[in-house]
């Protein structure tokens, strides 16, 4: 049978290499590897991955041969985004783009991945966050969320579990056991572990306090009935609704300081600092959070750690009601003592 041939090879089959675009491979790199029917990346991620090629990447070296790229041509990329979006978001990009040139190199043997060391406009240790909430500024949050109907609850749920934005944001009732235990399925979860949560008394008190709707059994919905987003929206109003209320504490006297800016992950931050002050150990920490544990103690130990979980939430709670309802200040718990004589 005779072929036809054209530019891009033969008929009917994709590019050849030495006629494939840029964003002829990130296109493939997504359909092959961040929407991998088998084990898609979370849709969060994947969609990040889409929006960076499709606004960032293309427009400025889509159309260049996979052959032609050069590191000069990351660079200006870079440089570009850097001066229109910000340094953390060239560095976001530079991540996506040197994955999926990574991944294409495993499939041509003569591609050479034009990304190296040194590209990065942010050094590792000045990108990380440190911060964490202190124990005026909860005092402060806590009743304007109260306020704040779903979402109030939801940012009280990231603080009791010490979970990530979207795993709570996914949290629905049949994730549940009569123990308490909220199982965070492995397919949603960074660590492509399954994590087991034994909730607090107080944690279990918000979630059910939220109302149902219909065959709805997300926790914490949208008006569409699907998980909660419109993350920032949502965090601006509450912005507003604390300044508000710091005026109203202002005009009665009270001296409180402007909350400095905070991200929802900084409350997993702080569920960490906390559960420290309150004296749990930090592999129980770590554990609570879900990090995976390194070395020979993370690869044979299988332990569950339920009930050391449990309690370290349940310490975490009542660390946070004492920061709400303070003691007097000559007075201190055990734990508090104990933590304090390690530090």
């Amino acid at each position: 049978m005779k072929l036809e041939i054209c530019a891009s090879g033969l008929t009917g089959e994709k590019p050849s290499p030495a006629t494939a675009s840029v964003a002829s491979i990130l296109d493939e790199f997504v359909a092959r590897y961040v929407r991998n029917q088998k084990q898609p990346l979370r849709e969060r991620t994947a969609a990040e991955y889409e929006s960076a090629f499709n606004r960032l990447v293309n427009p400025r070296i889509g159309m260049l041969g996979i052959y032609e790229v050069r590191r000069s041509h990351i660079i200006k990329m870079l440089d570009e985004i850097e001066d229109a979006n910000g340094p953390v978001a060239a560095d976001r990009t530079l991540a996506y783009v040197r994955k999926a040139f990574n991944w294409y190199a495993t499939r041509d043997d003569q591609f050479n991945v034009p990304v190296v060391r040194g590209m990065a406009r942010v050094k590792p240790r000045e990108r990380a966050r440190t911060r964490v909430l202190s124990d005026e500024e909860i005092r402060i949050l806590w009743p304007v969320l109260d306020e704040a109907g779903t979402f109030g609850s939801f940012v009280k749920t990231l603080l009791l579990t010490g979970q990530r934005r979207d795993e709570v944001a996914h949290m629905s009732r049949k994730e549940f056991d009569s123990d308490g235990i909220w199982t965070i399925p492995a397919e949603r979860y960074k660590s492509k572990r399954p994590n087991f949560v034994p909730l607090s008394q107080a944690a279990l008190a918000v979630i059910a306090a939220q109302p149902r709707y219909d065959d709805c059994d997300y926790v914490f919905p949208s008006r569409a009935k699907t998980p909660y987003s419109g993350f920032s929206k949502s965090k601006a109003k509450l912005h507003k609704a604390t300044l508000a209320a710091m005026k109203k504490q202002a005009k009665k006297g009270a001296k409180l300081e402007p909350i400095p800016n905070w991200t929802l992950h900084d409350l997993r931050r702080t569920a960490k600092t906390l559960m420290a002050r309150a004296g749990v150990r930090p592999d129980i920490s770590e554990r609570v959070l879900g990090h995976v544990i390194a070395g020979v103690e993370g690869t044979y130990d299988r332990h569950s750690y339920a009930d050391e979980k449990r309690g370290a939430l349940e310490k975490l709670a009542e660390m946070v009601e004492r920061i709400l309802n303070p003691l007097p200040a000559n007075v201190e718990t055990l734990d508090e003592r104990r933590a304090r004589s390690r530090a």
